[in-house]
């Protein structure tokens, strides 16, 4: 169960409302310094971004806005705002999630592997250790498949 939440495809998130998209721009279009666009109406401006980046969600239009204000020296091109929204990097309940059932099914895979070699160590008996070469039975206290009691070397 834990393993497929871990391994399970993200939901996605719904684009945000257009009228978000169009406050994010009119607030870089007024902070920032336009380049000559040739005449080109802020209408048509607003319509071309809103064509290309109205798929984006709440989380990143918000990403968007600050980091332009923030690096821009000039209104970015949709290229540059595209850039920008892919290094964004969604941290909502759902990635949380998803990361703690992979820490999870992780842990649990390795309790799974260190039970198995445990299980594996016991199955050397008394009989054997006590056969052991002394370079082997040396590796063996070494990696703690082995111990020293009471002046005997025995499986741990």
């Amino acid at each position: 169960m834990v393993r497929r939440i871990a391994t399970a495809p993200l939901p996605s998130l719904p684009s945000c409302d257009p009228e978000l998209l169009n406050r994010a721009l009119l607030l870089m279009l007024s902070s920032l310094p336009r380049k000559n666009s040739d005449g080109v109406s802020g209408e048509l401006l607003i319509e071309a971004y809103q064509r290309k980046l109205g798929g984006l969600n709440k989380p990143q239009v918000e990403y968007l806005l600050d980091k332009a204000l923030e690096r821009c020296r000039w209104f970015p091109t949709i290229a540059e705002c595209l850039e920008i929204v892919s290094e964004w990097t969604r941290r909502d309940e759902y990635t949380r999630r998803k990361v703690k059932a992979a820490e999870l099914a992780m842990r649990e895979e390795m309790r799974r592997k260190e039970d198995a070699r445990r299980a594996a160590g016991r199955s050397l008996t008394q009989e054997g250790v006590d056969n052991l070469c002394p370079e082997l039975r040396a590796m063996g206290l070494k990696c703690g498949a082995l111990v020293e009691r009471e002046g005997k070397v025995v499986p741990a």
